[in-house]
């Protein structure tokens, strides 16, 4: 026989009470349950508590938060969660198997056990000082990891091209043209003077003077618009609980459990 003291934690009928969960899944086609250490840690502390404190609840006294509350204040990454707990009074070496037994006769915590969307489970098991074994199991759907926002690839730079500098013919500068050279003018023959004639002892006269003619010649005188960022859009999952049943009347063992399809608020 198995040693379980009071007011200590059995690691052997945790490990029996989470295989026994996966052989139920494999019998139903479905994917094993991952064994989660922070749902393990707070399934335990939920049996103890339980046991220490006297109550048997999926609301936990004083304030009667359930422990959803509890997975969010531990930053627990999940998106549903469910609960099922139950205590036994039976021997050590059968309680277990028979708290098993007896979530699967139950339709809401079969439904925990054979849930479809979870991937991580975590069981506590615990017996207190008055004998009664306290079991709580933990199921969830564990929140996707944010996938990293890839870094923008940088665009090549594309180098400009110049175009060919078009080379311009130069404009043939005008050659002047030669001045012209002044035709002399002709030379006035110089007159034939008029032989003087010989006065004749009775007359005399002056030759007349004329000043030369003169010529004057002509005178010779160019944006970008920025993009529009997009807003976020959230989405408020709805919530979903479904309470478990009432365990049976005139059992030695009570049993109490449930669904609870709860999103995380983290």
């Amino acid at each position: 026989m198995r040693a379980w003291d009071a007011g200590t934690f059995s690691s052997a009928d945790e490990n029996l009470l989470f295989t026994l969960t996966n052989q139920a899944r494999a019998s139903a086609g479905l994917a094993p349950l991952r064994n989660d250490g922070q749902l393990h840690s707070l399934a335990e502390w939920r049996a103890q508590d339980m046991s220490v404190r006297g109550y048997f609840s999926h609301e936990i006294p004083p304030q009667g938060y359930m422990v959803f509350h509890y997975m969010d204040q531990r930053g627990i990454q999940y998106v549903l969660a469910g609960e099922n707990i139950g205590w036994d009074n039976a021997s050590d070496d059968e309680a277990t198997p028979m708290i098993q037994q007896m979530f699967m006769n139950s339709p809401e915590h079969r439904s925990n056990i054979l849930g479809a969307l979870w991937d991580s489970m975590g069981v506590g098991a615990y017996k207190g000082t008055d004998g009664k074994l306290m079991y709580c199991v933990l199921f969830m759907e564990s929140k996707p990891a944010a996938t990293p926002t890839p870094e923008p690839t940088a665009t090549p730079s594309v180098t400009a091209t110049a175009a060919p500098r078009r080379t311009e013919a130069p404009t043939p500068r005008p050659t002047p043209a030669p001045a012209a050279t002044p035709r002399p003018a002709a030379a006035t023959p110089p007159a034939t003077p008029t032989p003087t004639p010989i006065p004749a002892p009775t007359v005399s006269a002056q030759p007349a003077n004329v000043a030369p003619a003169r010529t004057v010649g002509p005178s010779i005188a160019s944006t970008e618009a920025p993009a529009t960022p997009t807003a976020p859009q959230s989405m408020a999952a709805p919530s979903q609980r479904i309470l478990g049943d009432a365990p049976a009347p005139g059992l030695l063992q009570s049993l109490i459990g449930g669904l609870f399809g709860l999103p995380s608020s983290i």
